[in-house]
């Protein structure tokens, strides 16, 4: 695999970014990899690189960008919203298929948690085709935590004293509070027509499995629902890794272009 710095402007923002590639060649299809809330393109213990090592492998290019206030990318976490979020993912997607030198047959996305939601959310309105959608314990239940004053199962505090939730040391602005209580993640989902592939842990602490099932249900024959016994939120063991990367491959290999992988 080889790894080029990417650093565009999108939507007024300068966010940093990976290319990965195979070894050996470029072109085909091009899987875009959209990391969790708070986390960064790498995501937690190296995830995303593991996968994007095991897609390059496959044929595919990997592109994992760190969103605006998150990671290497300019802006501040205290001003992103949901959103925001999926507005800043579409435009990134435009700057992938018209501006960017990259070179490819097909676009793919993966989410991982709130990334999931953003990247169903901008799938369902990017003028963009996007060929096939992953989901990764896809994390919709923040809608209804923040509706009854949770983040994660613990009360966030007083908001109007404070102006913002302490979400493990950043600052969730009261902003991203009201835009999550006005949001439906499956209605802002509906509109995307692709296959889908929903992976999701049966001892995930964070976000029931009736969250993901509700994406199944949502999508309907076009998607494959695996709950994968054991494995919690962040895919934290080694077989369960072997098991979320796995079949995201295979989802994708069966959904590559002509040209593709």
């Amino acid at each position: 695999m080889k790894t080029t710095y990417l650093q565009p402007t999108v939507g007024g923002v300068v966010v940093r970014g990976s290319l990965h590639q195979p070894a050996e060649g470029t072109g085909g299809d091009l899987v875009v990899l959209n990391h969790g809330f708070g986390s960064n393109r790498m995501e937690g213990l190296g995830l995303f690189v593991a996968l994007s090592r095991e897609l390059c492998a496959a044929g595919f290019q990997v592109a994992a960008f760190d969103r605006p206030g998150h990671g290497e990318s300019d802006g501040e976490f205290a001003d992103v919203t949901i959103d925001r979020e999926i507005a800043h993912l579409q435009a990134l997607l435009d700057w992938l298929s018209d501006e960017s030198p990259i070179t490819f047959d097909a676009l793919h996305l993966v989410g991982m948690s709130m990334g999931s939601v953003v990247a169903a959310a901008a799938a369902a309105a990017s003028p963009v085709p996007v060929a096939s959608l992953t989901l990764w314990s896809p994390a919709a239940v923040f809608a209804d935590e923040l509706r009854g004053g949770t983040v994660q199962g613990l009360p966030f505090g007083d908001l109007m004293a404070t102006g913002y939730v302490d979400f493990l040391g950043l600052q969730m602005s009261k902003a991203y509070v009201d835009a999550a209580v006005r949001f439906d993640p499956y209605a802002a989902a509906a509109g995307y027509e692709g296959p889908v592939r929903i992976l999701h842990g049966s001892a995930d602490p964070i976000v029931p499995t009736v969250y993901a099932q509700r994406y199944a249900d949502l999508y309907g024959d076009r998607a494959q629902l695996t709950v994968v016994d054991g494995a919690d939120h962040g895919w934290t063991s080694v077989p369960r890794r072997v098991t979320v990367i796995g079949q995201t491959v295979q989802f994708l290999l069966a959904h590559a272009s002509g040209h593709g992988a």
